[in-house]
Protein backbone atom coordinates (compact mmCIF):
# COMPACT_ATOMS: atom_id res chain seq x y z
CA UNK A 1 0.00 0.00 0.00
CA UNK A 2 1.31 3.45 -0.90
CA UNK A 3 1.99 6.04 1.77
CA UNK A 4 -0.93 8.17 2.85
CA UNK A 5 -0.10 11.86 3.19
CA UNK A 6 -2.45 14.00 5.30
CA UNK A 7 -3.64 17.24 3.72
CA UNK A 8 -4.99 20.48 5.15
CA UNK A 9 -6.62 23.32 3.24
CA UNK A 10 -6.38 26.87 4.59
CA UNK A 11 -8.52 29.12 2.41
CA UNK A 12 -11.13 31.73 3.25
CA UNK A 13 -12.97 31.03 -0.03
CA UNK A 14 -15.39 28.12 0.63
CA UNK A 15 -15.85 27.45 -3.10
CA UNK A 16 -12.09 27.07 -3.65
CA UNK A 17 -11.79 24.84 -0.58
CA UNK A 18 -14.63 22.67 -1.88
CA UNK A 19 -13.15 21.98 -5.32
CA UNK A 20 -9.70 21.40 -3.82
CA UNK A 21 -11.22 18.83 -1.46
CA UNK A 22 -12.84 17.09 -4.46
CA UNK A 23 -9.47 16.96 -6.25
CA UNK A 24 -7.80 15.54 -3.15
CA UNK A 25 -10.43 12.78 -2.92
CA UNK A 26 -9.42 11.62 -6.41
CA UNK A 27 -5.79 10.91 -5.45
CA UNK A 28 -5.41 7.76 -3.31
CA UNK A 29 -2.01 8.70 -1.83
CA UNK A 30 -3.38 11.79 -0.05
CA UNK A 31 -6.14 12.23 2.53
CA UNK A 32 -7.91 15.44 3.49
CA UNK A 33 -7.82 15.91 7.26
CA UNK A 34 -9.30 19.35 7.74
CA UNK A 35 -10.36 22.61 6.09
CA UNK A 36 -9.76 25.96 7.77
CA UNK A 37 -11.55 29.00 6.39
CA UNK A 38 -9.95 31.14 9.10
CA UNK A 39 -6.11 31.11 9.12
CA UNK A 40 -5.99 32.16 12.78
CA UNK A 41 -7.89 29.01 13.77
CA UNK A 42 -5.30 26.94 11.89
CA UNK A 43 -2.45 28.67 13.73
CA UNK A 44 -3.96 27.63 17.08
CA UNK A 45 -3.57 23.99 16.01
CA UNK A 46 -0.13 24.10 14.34
CA UNK A 47 1.37 22.22 17.29
CA UNK A 48 -0.81 19.22 16.30
CA UNK A 49 0.52 19.17 12.73
CA UNK A 50 1.43 15.65 11.56
CA UNK A 51 4.79 14.95 9.96
CA UNK A 52 4.54 14.88 6.16
CA UNK A 53 1.37 16.99 5.98
CA UNK A 54 0.66 18.72 2.66
CA UNK A 55 -0.72 22.22 3.16
CA UNK A 56 -2.73 24.09 0.55
CA UNK A 57 -2.45 27.75 1.55
CA UNK A 58 -4.33 30.66 0.07
CA UNK A 59 -2.33 33.90 0.21
CA UNK A 60 -4.82 36.76 0.46
CA UNK A 61 -6.76 36.01 3.65
CA UNK A 62 -8.09 38.26 6.43
CA UNK A 63 -6.16 38.27 9.69
CA UNK A 64 -3.07 36.49 8.38
CA UNK A 65 -1.76 35.87 4.88
CA UNK A 66 -0.53 32.56 3.52
CA UNK A 67 2.95 34.09 3.31
CA UNK A 68 2.84 34.82 7.05
CA UNK A 69 1.74 31.24 7.71
CA UNK A 70 4.55 29.83 5.57
CA UNK A 71 7.11 31.85 7.54
CA UNK A 72 5.79 30.34 10.79
CA UNK A 73 5.96 26.85 9.28
CA UNK A 74 9.55 27.04 8.00
CA UNK A 75 10.87 24.62 10.62
CA UNK A 76 7.91 22.21 10.40
CA UNK A 77 8.18 18.89 8.49
CA UNK A 78 5.45 19.71 5.97
CA UNK A 79 5.04 20.60 2.28
CA UNK A 80 3.40 23.86 1.21
CA UNK A 81 1.48 24.47 -2.00
CA UNK A 82 0.18 28.00 -2.47
CA UNK A 83 -3.25 28.30 -4.09
CA UNK A 84 -3.98 31.91 -5.00
CA UNK A 85 -5.39 34.31 -7.53
CA UNK A 86 -2.36 36.60 -7.15
CA UNK A 87 0.67 35.92 -9.33
CA UNK A 88 2.85 38.65 -7.79
CA UNK A 89 3.81 36.50 -4.78
CA UNK A 90 5.41 33.70 -6.81
CA UNK A 91 9.01 34.76 -6.16
CA UNK A 92 8.38 35.11 -2.43
CA UNK A 93 6.78 31.67 -2.33
CA UNK A 94 9.91 30.01 -3.67
CA UNK A 95 12.05 31.91 -1.18
CA UNK A 96 9.95 30.13 1.45
CA UNK A 97 10.66 26.75 -0.22
CA UNK A 98 7.07 26.19 -1.32
CA UNK A 99 6.60 23.02 -3.36
CA UNK A 100 4.34 24.68 -5.89
CA UNK A 101 2.37 27.83 -6.70
CA UNK A 102 -1.04 27.23 -8.30
CA UNK A 103 -2.99 30.14 -9.72
CA UNK A 104 -6.75 30.16 -9.30
CA UNK A 105 -8.97 29.05 -10.83
CA UNK A 106 -7.18 25.71 -10.48
CA UNK A 107 -8.39 22.97 -12.79
CA UNK A 108 -8.05 19.30 -11.96
CA UNK A 109 -5.30 18.69 -14.52
CA UNK A 110 -3.02 21.36 -13.02
CA UNK A 111 -3.72 20.00 -9.55
CA UNK A 112 -2.91 16.40 -10.50
CA UNK A 113 0.33 17.44 -12.22
CA UNK A 114 1.43 19.38 -9.13
CA UNK A 115 0.61 16.46 -6.84
CA UNK A 116 2.37 13.92 -9.05
CA UNK A 117 5.49 16.08 -8.98
CA UNK A 118 5.37 16.41 -5.20
CA UNK A 119 4.63 12.73 -4.54
CA UNK A 120 7.38 11.61 -6.92
CA UNK A 121 9.87 13.93 -5.20
CA UNK A 122 8.81 12.72 -1.74
CA UNK A 123 9.03 9.05 -2.74
CA UNK A 124 12.62 9.50 -3.90
CA UNK A 125 13.83 11.26 -0.78
CA UNK A 126 15.86 9.28 1.71
CA UNK A 127 14.60 10.36 5.12
CA UNK A 128 17.31 11.75 7.34
CA UNK A 129 17.84 9.85 10.54
CA UNK A 130 17.27 11.99 13.62
CA UNK A 131 20.28 12.61 15.80
CA UNK A 132 20.85 9.83 18.30
CA UNK A 133 22.14 12.21 20.97
CA UNK A 134 20.58 15.08 22.85
CA UNK A 135 23.39 17.49 22.04
CA UNK A 136 25.28 19.00 19.12
CA UNK A 137 28.63 20.68 18.60
CA UNK A 138 28.39 24.35 17.73
CA UNK A 139 31.04 26.29 15.84
CA UNK A 140 31.44 29.35 18.00
CA UNK A 141 33.32 32.64 17.88
CA UNK A 142 35.76 32.63 14.99
CA UNK A 143 34.70 29.01 14.20
CA UNK A 144 38.07 27.79 15.47
CA UNK A 145 36.37 26.24 18.47
CA UNK A 146 33.50 23.77 18.69
CA UNK A 147 31.51 23.56 21.90
CA UNK A 148 29.15 20.81 23.03
CA UNK A 149 25.65 22.16 23.67
CA UNK A 150 22.98 20.01 25.29
CA UNK A 151 19.41 20.68 24.16
CA UNK A 152 18.15 20.76 27.75
CA UNK A 153 20.58 23.55 28.65
CA UNK A 154 19.39 25.98 25.97
CA UNK A 155 17.23 28.83 27.21
CA UNK A 156 16.69 30.48 23.85
CA UNK A 157 18.32 31.23 20.52
CA UNK A 158 18.43 34.80 19.21
CA UNK A 159 19.05 35.81 15.59
CA UNK A 160 21.19 38.84 14.74
CA UNK A 161 21.54 39.36 10.97
CA UNK A 162 23.63 36.40 9.72
CA UNK A 163 24.50 35.17 13.21
CA UNK A 164 22.74 33.51 16.11
CA UNK A 165 23.35 33.60 19.86
CA UNK A 166 22.68 30.34 21.69
CA UNK A 167 21.99 31.29 25.30
CA UNK A 168 22.25 28.71 28.10
CA UNK A 169 22.04 29.16 31.87
CA UNK A 170 25.76 29.82 32.16
CA UNK A 171 27.03 30.67 28.66
CA UNK A 172 26.26 32.56 25.48
CA UNK A 173 27.68 31.33 22.17
CA UNK A 174 27.76 33.21 18.88
CA UNK A 175 27.73 31.24 15.62
CA UNK A 176 27.48 32.02 11.91
CA UNK A 177 24.15 30.35 11.18
CA UNK A 178 20.52 31.17 10.43
CA UNK A 179 17.76 30.76 12.99
CA UNK A 180 15.96 28.45 10.55
CA UNK A 181 18.98 26.13 10.45
CA UNK A 182 19.07 25.95 14.23
CA UNK A 183 15.32 25.32 14.30
CA UNK A 184 15.85 22.41 11.91
CA UNK A 185 18.55 20.97 14.19
CA UNK A 186 16.34 21.26 17.26
CA UNK A 187 13.21 19.94 15.51
CA UNK A 188 14.41 16.39 16.35
CA UNK A 189 14.74 17.18 20.04
CA UNK A 190 12.31 15.63 22.55
CA UNK A 191 12.30 19.09 24.13
CA UNK A 192 9.79 21.55 22.70
CA UNK A 193 11.45 24.52 21.00
CA UNK A 194 9.14 27.25 19.69
CA UNK A 195 9.57 30.11 17.27
CA UNK A 196 7.89 33.06 19.00
CA UNK A 197 9.40 35.92 17.00
CA UNK A 198 11.31 36.30 13.76
CA UNK A 199 14.42 36.63 15.93
CA UNK A 200 13.73 34.20 18.79
CA UNK A 201 13.48 30.45 19.27
CA UNK A 202 12.74 29.45 22.86
CA UNK A 203 12.87 26.31 25.00
CA UNK A 204 9.29 25.92 26.18
CA UNK A 205 10.39 24.02 29.29
CA UNK A 206 12.40 27.03 30.47
CA UNK A 207 9.56 29.58 30.42
CA UNK A 208 8.37 30.27 33.95
CA UNK A 209 5.95 33.10 33.17
CA UNK A 210 4.13 34.81 30.31
CA UNK A 211 2.57 38.25 30.50
CA UNK A 212 0.91 39.54 27.36
CA UNK A 213 3.41 39.25 24.51
CA UNK A 214 6.41 38.69 26.79
CA UNK A 215 7.82 35.32 27.86
CA UNK A 216 10.10 35.23 30.90
CA UNK A 217 13.02 32.81 30.99
CA UNK A 218 15.15 33.34 34.08
CA UNK A 219 16.17 37.00 34.00
CA UNK A 220 15.49 37.28 30.26
CA UNK A 221 12.41 38.92 28.76
CA UNK A 222 11.56 37.55 25.29
CA UNK A 223 9.23 39.55 23.09
CA UNK A 224 6.70 37.44 21.20
CA UNK A 225 5.28 38.45 17.84
CA UNK A 226 1.56 37.90 17.11
CA UNK A 227 2.60 36.24 13.84
CA UNK A 228 4.75 33.59 15.53
CA UNK A 229 3.56 33.22 19.13
CA UNK A 230 0.36 31.20 18.66
CA UNK A 231 1.96 27.75 18.58
CA UNK A 232 3.69 28.38 21.90
CA UNK A 233 0.57 29.93 23.41
CA UNK A 234 -1.40 26.83 22.37
CA UNK A 235 1.26 24.68 24.05
CA UNK A 236 0.92 26.72 27.26
CA UNK A 237 -2.87 26.43 27.11
CA UNK A 238 -2.59 22.64 26.82
CA UNK A 239 -0.50 22.62 30.02
CA UNK A 240 -2.70 25.07 31.93
CA UNK A 241 -4.60 23.75 34.93
CA UNK A 242 -8.28 24.49 34.49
Amino acid sequence: MKNQYPCIIVDDDPDAAEYLSEYIDCIPEITLKQIFNNPLEFVQQIHLLEKGTILFLDIDMPGMSGIDLAEILQHKPCSIIFTTAHSEFAVKSYELNAENYLLKPINEKKFVLAMNKLLHSTANQTPAAPPADDFFFLKSGDNAQKVRVFHKDILFVQAAENYIFVVTEHDKYMSYMTLKKMADILSHSPIGFYRVHKSYLINGDKVHRKVGNTAYIGSHEISMSPIFRDEFVAYMDSKTAQ
